[in-house]
């Protein structure tokens, strides 16, 4: 019996080695169809291994070129962030006493961009001290980010006993940010 079945097994083997087997490109897409038979005579059935198209790769996004943060204190100051890309395409986000609050996608000009960089350009952004605060408690924070030429991004925050050119250039990017939003409902603004 054992010997019946080995001769089996070796006749199948040695048709299914010896069988035609097709592969057929059916289309532009690559799907292949695969024909294959185990015996002498044909087998209609078909097996189709359909090859999928390349994922296109994700549009990579520009970096920031600004980066504008107010944090909130004890009182009502509004507290909100906005990302700025070259193209003027701002990812703002609210936090309180903003009118918007939640995430939003807002347009700036591209022109006041570039004044924004122009103007960090001409300031010389990159030598301002990281911080600028004189140890007061419940001040809000004016945080601004400007990438640099060497694509680093470089982060002010001012407090209290900022240079008065600084805040003019602070104060200017919070009045841009804030006309696209909405204002702020602030009682007493910085």
């Amino acid at each position: 019996m054992r010997l019946s079945f080995l001769f089996l097994l070796a006749a199948l083997l040695g048709a299914a080695s010896s069988a035609p087997a097709q592969n057929l490109v059916s289309d532009k897409n690559k799907t292949k169809t695969k024909t294959v038979s185990l015996s002498r005579t044909p087998v209609k059935g078909k097996v189709k291994v359909v090859t999928k198209k390349p994922v296109a790769a994700k549009k990579v996004e520009a970096v920031p070129v600004i980066v504008f943060r107010r944090t909130p204190c004890f009182g009502t100051c509004p507290h909100y962030e906005a990302t700025v890309f070259s193209d003027g395409h701002v990812s703002y986000i609210g936090y309180r006493y903003v009118p918007l609050t939640g995430p939003h996608e807002l347009k700036i000009p591209v022109a006041t961009v570039n004044t924004i960089m122009d103007d960090a350009r001409r300031l010389n952004f990159a030598t301002y001290e990281e911080r600028y605060s004189q140890g007061s408690t419940d001040l809000p924070a004016t945080i601004l980010s400007i990438r640099q030429p060497n694509g680093q991004l470089k982060t002010v925050q001012a407090e209290e006993g900022t240079p008065p050119e600084l805040e003019a250039l602070m104060k200017y990017v919070a009045a841009e940010i804030e006309k696209v939003s909405g204002g702020t409902n602030a009682a007493a603004d910085r």
